[in-house]
């Protein structure tokens, strides 16, 4: 007599639940094996280092959408922030808007000051440590020669360079002799010819008019 059918409990395999973004592609990290090269501490402050992913082109275009809102934000309202700034008491009138010419002469010097203080060549820098003086007032002399000498050392021994690019620039305030300026600067660093590390974004800056000449007064901390 064959004995009775049984039932046979079979494993099957279980159904995932769908987790959103679980199935996007893992994103590439970035690994800095070098020394930060000593980019001028008033500029670009660089956060703590964490290892994070790094961003998706998506999300770049976001926070460089963000940035642009802001920015134009700060083009509307920056005047009645800046009053602190200028003249304590006087009535602050923004001539970033109706004054073509003068704008155009803070842009440019805004941005020629940037790449000044940003960018050196190991082998020429002391020609960086000249222009720095030709650009900047004499308080930010002070602040430029704070760290200039161990930016010296730095990249003569290490053969380290920089190179700036400024992207855009935008004048948030214009008020006689006083400006505050938005520039979209890009730092590269290299050792020997081989790139190692790249900063970009806004930094906000502050000019003053010595004479006939747009000076750089001041780098706002990020």
């Amino acid at each position: 007599m064959a004995p009775p059918n049984r039932r046979v409990n079979r494993s099957t395999p279980r159904r995932r639940p769908k987790v959103a973004g679980a199935n996007r592609p893992a994103v590439d990290r970035v690994v800095d094996n070098g020394e930060d090269a000593p980019t001028p501490s008033v500029l670009l402050r660089k956060p703590d280092k964490k290892s994070e992913p790094a961003p998706s082109p998506a999300r770049t275009l976001r926070d460089w959408r963000l940035t642009a809102i802001l920015a134009g934000a700060a083009l509307v309202l920056g005047v009645f922030a800046l009053v602190a700034y200028f003249r304590p008491g006087a009535d602050v009138t923004n001539e970033a808007f109706v004054d073509n010419p003068a704008t155009e002469q803070v842009k440019a010097a805004a941005a020629n000051a940037i790449v000044t203080l940003a960018q050196y060549k190991y082998d020429k820098i002391d020609d960086w440590r000249n222009a720095g003086s030709q650009v900047f007032t004499d308080k930010m002399k002070d602040e430029f020669n704070k760290t200039a000498d161990a930016t010296k050392d730095f990249a003569v021994q290490s053969h380290t360079s920089t190179t700036a690019r400024v992207d855009d620039v935008g004048v948030t305030a214009l008020d006689g002799d006083r400006a505050e300026v938005i520039v979209f600067v890009a730092v590269s660093v290299d050792r020997d010819g081989v790139a190692v590390e790249s900063r970009q974004g806004p930094q906000v800056v502050r000019m003053e008019k010595v004479g006939d000449k747009w000076l750089l007064a001041e780098v706002v901390p990020n």
